[in-house]
């Protein structure tokens, strides 16, 4: 068929057989064995033209021709894992910045790949990692688990987040001992344990101590700190994409950096999954 439909557009034998870079007899032998196969001559000779029955084969030929090439281009999308659906989970920290970058990266480069993502608090994510209702989970400093895989993508500071009207809420940075007898509003330890008892040691080693209001607050990185007053910590990353009513303000201690995490299961990793995690290494190495 690629024969038939290359000697009808080059208008000749030789012409098709240069396109094609075949010798010209082969291709000629190829076209008569057709013909003889199907009882119709496709091609009058002398000049080369073709005939009523050949358009329309030509014609034919053309519409499989393109579907056999989809099917095979389709059938190595597939071996690339370039189709199929990715299950990714994601805690709230890393709803602000990280989450969306990942997805807009996927959407760009692989556009086939379907992504359904699913918001967990920490303890309830890797958990679900485990029961195969996620295939990669993305969250800060997720708790480490035997068996499973993972990469750091990220570490960035951590920031204070205030009330609007709070009497700090205008300066360019903050220092802890400025938040002194302010109350500490933090996710439920019972929620997120490694990252809470993670970020309560942060602001301890500065020396500085904070009562701390453990709240299931489910809005996003405030936990209640536009209606109660207090303070709470984020990443850095969130500050853009806080609610309104606050403000997320950089602090100047040392603090130990908090890290974004994405975690797998080694042995049930899909090609699908493979090309989430490689986009996720590749922004690793871009300044978020």
């Amino acid at each position: 068929m690629r024969y038939v439909v290359a000697v009808a557009e080059a208008g000749g034998f030789q012409h098709a057989a240069d396109r094609l870079h075949v010798p010209q007899p082969a291709l000629s032998r190829q076209v008569r064995q057709l013909e003889r196969e199907i009882g119709v001559e496709l091609f009058h000779r002398r000049p080369t033209r073709v005939t009523e029955p050949g358009r329309a084969f030509v014609d034919e030929a053309r519409r499989i021709l393109a579907d056999v090439d989809r099917a095979v281009e389709h059938t190595r999308v597939v071996a690339r894992g370039e189709v199929g659906t990715v299950r990714v989970g994601y805690t709230m920290s890393a709803a602000f910045d990280a989450l969306p970058r990942l997805l807009d990266n996927l959407y760009r480069r692989h556009p086939r790949l379907e992504i359904e993502t699913g918001r967990r608090w920490d303890a309830e994510l890797v958990a679900d990692l485990h029961d195969g209702r996620f295939d990669v989970v993305v969250g800060h400093n997720l708790a480490y688990v035997p068996g499973l895989a993972s990469a750091v993508l990220r570490r960035e500071h951590l920031a204070a987040v205030l009330p609007i009207d709070h009497t700090l809420a205008g300066r360019p940075a903050v220092a802890l001992h400025d938040l002194s007898g302010e109350s500490l509003r933090f996710v439920a330890r019972r929620l997120a344990p490694h990252y809470f008892d993670f970020v309560v040691a942060a602001l301890r080693s500065t020396g500085e101590s904070f009562e701390v209001h453990e709240s299931a607050d489910p809005r996003l990185g405030t936990f209640g700190v536009d209606d109660f007053g207090g303070f709470t910590v984020v990443p850095s990353s969130a500050g853009g994409r806080l609610p309104r009513g606050v403000v997320c303000i950089p602090l100047t201690d040392p603090l130990p950096t908090v890290q974004l995490d994405m975690v797998w299961h080694p042995d049930a990793i899909s090609s699908p999954a493979k090309l989430v995690i490689e986009s996720a290494r590749e922004l690793a190495w871009v300044d978020w």
